[in-house]
């Protein structure tokens, strides 16, 4: 399966979580600064993220925009910023589907 979409990546890296609404809530309250998602830790990785998803993470910046009004705000390197903001994003609304399921 390829994860071409941020949420088709996060829903995969889900799939090996032990329990997906604990960790869609760490991710969405500590960010991925905090080390919950190790494959997104190094620069490097988050660089390689940021050009396989760019389209992806482009829409949900734009969905944010839309949603908010405002625009995302980034300090320091744009790509590590932009893919964990996507990621972030993208758990906090997997977590709100599934609080909507409960």
């Amino acid at each position: 399966m390829t994860n071409n979409t941020v949420r088709e990546w996060l829903e995969n890296w889900l799939d090996d979580s032990d329990d997906k609404k604990t960790t869609l809530e760490d991710i969405s309250s500590h960010g991925c600064q905090s080390g919950v998602v190790p494959e997104l830790i190094y620069y490097s990785d988050t660089h390689k993220f940021f050009d396989v998803h760019y389209n992806s993470i482009m829409e949900l910046v734009e969905e944010y925009r839309e949603m908010t009004g405002s625009e995302v705000q980034f300090n320091g390197d744009l790509k590590n910023y932009y893919s964990w903001f996507a990621v972030e994003f993208m758990a906090w609304e997997l977590l709100n589907e599934l609080e909507m399921v409960e």
